[in-house]
């Protein structure tokens, strides 16, 4: 297993790594059962009142309780820009204490299938042949604004999806509860003339057509959320969060 102090030294050297494709979750840290608890604020107080509505209708709905009260949060995009070193950094911190979670946004469950939310808003990601058997292996929560199916909560207000999957995980994030939220893959933009650490999405998927509206919609979400968001992809055309170091911010209490 790659340590702290080698992810250190490979950070240190910049140089892109081969990502993986599976992982499993490490020895001796079964997923922990989430804390309940309340959150004293607004977001939540409608939250409670939206979900009992959504069920009346026979929706399914996320348990926005406040589940992550006070819980770090590192966000995982599908940026180019993510390596195989920052997925495994973001793995060990998150199996070293039980205040933690990760949220995987599309295909990026792929190198990191040992997150604790899978997020993707478009109905027809879920339903494409090349993702409907490897999700369903997914062994984290599954959410989504757009569909509601076996296994798949679908989010309710006061959630904000802001048309696009990245801005709507840091939203699921916020709602959920935590206190801080920290990004990787969150590029915005082509780094290195590709769109995706997984290479383009299969026929039939989008792949980045409305970029030029992302900054617009991630400038929503940063007014949207009370909590600190912090950029920690090494390559970002977003200004609207404050930028940081990946190693420094997973090292912060």
């Amino acid at each position: 297993m790659i340590t702290v102090a080698e992810v250190r030294a490979r950070r240190a050297s910049n140089r892109p790594a081969e990502l993986r494709q599976s992982g499993q979750h490490a020895a001796g840290s079964p997923r922990a059962k989430d804390r309940g608890g309340n959150r004293s604020c607004p977001v939540l107080a409608e939250a409670k009142a939206s979900q009992g509505a959504g069920e009346a209708q026979g929706e399914r709905t996320a348990p926005l309780n406040g589940r992550w009260h006070g819980f770090d949060v590192v966000c995982i995009a599908s940026g180019p820009s993510v390596t195989a070193d920052d997925v495994e950094a973001v793995r060990i911190w998150r199996h070293a204490a039980d205040s933690r979670r990760v949220v995987v946004v599309n295909t990026t469950y792929q190198i990191a299938p040992w997150a604790d939310v899978l997020f993707a808003m478009d109905h027809k990601w879920w339903t494409h042949p090349d993702h409907r058997l490897p999700v369903r292996d997914f062994g984290g929560d599954k959410c989504s604004c757009s569909m509601s199916a076996a296994g798949v909560v679908k989010m309710q207000p006061p959630f904000q999806h802001f048309g696009n999957s990245g801005a709507a995980a840091i939203s699921l994030a916020y709602v959920f509860g935590a206190r801080r939220i920290l990004l990787l893959g969150y590029d915005a933009q082509r780094t290195g003339g590709r769109v995706h650490h997984h290479g383009d999405h299969p026929k039939g998927l989008g792949n980045a057509g409305s970029m030029n509206k992302w900054p617009a919609q991630f400038q929503r979400c940063a007014a949207y959320v009370g909590v600190p968001v912090i950029n920690c992809s090494r390559a970002t055309a977003l200004t609207c969060f404050p930028r940081s170091d990946l190693e420094a911010e997973l090292e912060r209490q």
